[in-house]
């Protein structure tokens, strides 16, 4: 029985070497072996291979289209190696390979920057943040493709799943200042509200039933995937809509949108949920972290 060719990490990482370094002397320096067991490991690897991996014709050795592609392929198998032994150290020691945090819409996902940033130097966990809206951030959740959420409480159930309150998102309405709907007597009446196009953004639930927030049945509607669409809509004139006052203070200030209206805004209460099993060292940072970032940001 003829014997399999041994393609090895210790030679994908010769091939990388030589092809970075730009020589085989280079290559052996920084692999701390003498040029000449070099040159013959990769003489070896090419008869085992039956395969003309450098060309030797010039003054240095080129990597053949063969040698480019195993190179290629090899590097992706190196990357990987390296992830999976990361991956093995960083779960030995308690912290998860990778933390899903989904979060809702109307959460602004930039203020999670700096705590990533502080996380980084304590661990290689790889983070990740899925926007989602409504009912669809409760179903990241209950399908586990996240480890936590930061979800509006609109009364949704799902077992296993422990809660912990952030704080509370205000929202108003908004259109730009020229907007007739400004000209109404009472302009958060129903009656005023549903004669204009209503800028909404859609419920990313797939399997679960999807919500919408004070969307009249006969109002026409322009229905997007993302707040930021959402307010960029407002901004063109095509409808109005209610959207966090935090995220539209500076177009107020700019007298770019105005306020409909003087009811008073709605609230939204956020909560961070998760279920208790699979608790990581990750896991368990971001939920103090996250926690600790809305009591401040809420105090100030």
């Amino acid at each position: 029985m003829s014997r399999e060719p041994q393609l090895t990490l210790d030679s994908l990482r010769t091939l990388d070497a030589i092809d970075r370094r730009g020589s085989f002397a280079a290559a052996a320096e920084e692999l701390s072996k003498v040029p000449s067991a070099l040159s013959y490991s990769v003489q070896k690897l090419e008869e085992e291979l039956d395969l003309l991996l450098f060309d030797r014709s010039g003054h240095r050795a080129l990597l053949t289209p063969v040698g480019k592609l195993i190179l290629e392929r090899g590097r992706e198998i190196l990357l990987a190696t390296e992830e999976m032994i990361n991956d093995a150290r960083s779960m030995a020691d308690g912290w998860e390979p990778e933390i899903i945090i989904g979060v809702e819409a109307i959460f602004d996902e930039r203020r999670l920057f700096p705590l990533i940033s502080k996380f980084e130097a304590l661990a290689d966990t790889r983070v990740k943040l899925h926007s989602s809206v409504l009912s669809g951030t409760w179903e990241l959740l209950e399908q586990d493709e996240a480890d936590m959420i930061i979800a509006p409480d609109i009364g949704i159930q799902i077992a296993e799943v422990q809660t912990r309150s952030l704080y509370k998102e205000t929202m108003s309405y908004f259109a730009v200042p020229d907007h007739p709907i400004h000209g109404h007597e009472d302009p958060l009446a129903e009656a005023s509200l549903s004669q204009y196009r209503a800028i909404a953004v859609a419920d990313s639930a797939i399997s679960r039933p999807k919500r919408e927030i004070r969307l009249f049945d006969k109002q026409p509607r322009l229905t997007v995937s993302t707040l930021h669409l959402k307010i960029d809509a407002l901004l063109d004139g095509i409808g109005l809509g209610s959207a966090p006052e935090s995220w539209i203070q500076p177009l107020l200030n700019d007298n770019k949108l105005k306020r409909i209206g003087d009811g008073a805004p709605q609230e939204i209460p956020l909560v961070l949920a998760w279920k208790n099993r699979q608790m990581g060292k990750a896991k368990q940072w971001f939920m103090r972290a996250i926690t600790e970032l809305c009591q401040r940001d809420n105090r100030k």
